[in-house]
């Protein structure tokens, strides 16, 4: 990747994402391609009709960011991506508040172990964080059109050399 290639890294985040089986398994898509259909970059675009997209979906967002340039040449720093889940429980596991929460954390485990799996030499990412920023939480049905979604948003922090 070329220095300071923050494009490239996001894409690489697109890319490994939609080649988890977690991801694939949540969105009900036959591979990668069709998993990849399910996350927007920086945000998404309503339809013609207005609406907006219908979870499960994700949204890959840049945060804030610094760079350390040393000697003129070489760069340096982090770069945190935010991926901004809106998940669709299923109709059996909508049975309780309880059972709703444990099928969100379980995808939010399974998550974690690909994204674990894909860095560090096992796949496109190096050196990479995450840390849970907004723990998972029920969209309100009322504002919802009477959907059962939940959001969560899992930071990823990629080193940029």
């Amino acid at each position: 990747m070329a220095a300071l290639d923050i494009a490239t890294s996001v894409a690489n985040v697109k890319a490994m994402l939609g080649s988890l089986t977690a991801w694939q398994t949540i969105t009900g898509a036959a591979n990668a391609a069709a998993a990849e259909a399910f996350i927007y970059l920086g945000g998404y675009e309503n339809t013609d009709d207005g609406a907006s997209p219908r979870a499960p979906f994700c949204i890959l967002d840049i945060d804030n960011f610094s760079m350390r340039v040393i000697g003129g040449k070489k760069h340096t720093g982090q770069l945190p991506v935010d991926m901004i889940f809106e998940l669709a429980v299923p109709s059996a596991s909508q049975g309780s508040y309880a059972d709703q929460y444990e099928w969100v954390w379980e995808q939010i485990s399974a998550l974690l172990a690909g994204i674990t799996a894909g860095t560090n030499g096992g796949g496109q990412l190096m050196n990479p964080e995450f840390e849970l920023m907004l723990k998972p939480g029920q969209i309100d049905p009322k504002e919802n059109n009477g959907r059962c979604d939940w959001l969560f948003v899992i930071r990823l922090t990629l080193t940029l050399q």
